[in-house]
């Protein structure tokens, strides 16, 4: 059996910058490294299939992307103040983000995102579309919502 692990990018990229609380930047150019770090070292683990909680080492890797931000979805449209009182992200998050999304892009990791909706959203469409292929989707997202798509050898949450 195939399997998929469908990364939720911008909820691991926000768990790795958190997840690495000493201070980190480049010597050579000064720049934020934390999050580069902690995101990179979770990917390499999950590749080299060192995680202690994995069936299988993935056959297929992909990652899903918020591309429309917080307030730009179908659910601020329907609910003026979905996710209203949010603090904006940390200066020193996008740079990393970028270095992160160019890694990815640079090691053909295919990156899935659709305007005006959440990564989450992006996920269960994926997951819904191979269900019936014989592929294992395990998701690396603590996102409650996709609880709904749990399926014995099917769907999966996975902690990374």
């Amino acid at each position: 059996m195939k399997t998929l692990y469908l990364i939720d990018g911008y909820a691991q990229f926000f768990r790795a910058y958190h997840a690495v609380r000493s201070p980190m930047s480049s010597p050579v150019t000064g720049e934020p490294t934390n999050l580069t770090f902690g995101f990179v070292g979770m990917l390499l683990k999950l590749l080299r299939g060192q995680e202690a909680s994995m069936v299988a080492t993935p056959s297929h890797l992909a990652v899903a992307l918020d591309v429309s931000g917080d307030r730009g979805t179908f659910r601020s449209e329907v609910f003026n103040d979905y996710k209203a009182t949010r603090p904006p992200p940390p200066e020193d998050l996008p740079v990393q983000v970028g270095r992160c999304l160019s890694l990815l892009e640079a090691i053909g990791v295919p990156m899935f995102g659709a305007e005006g909706y959440e990564a989450d959203d992006v996920i269960a469409t994926i997951a819904s579309a191979l269900a019936d292929d014989d592929v294992l989707v395990r998701t690396g997202s603590k996102d409650k919502d996709l609880k709904q798509l749990l399926s014995a050898g099917s769907f999966e949450l996975y902690d990374v």
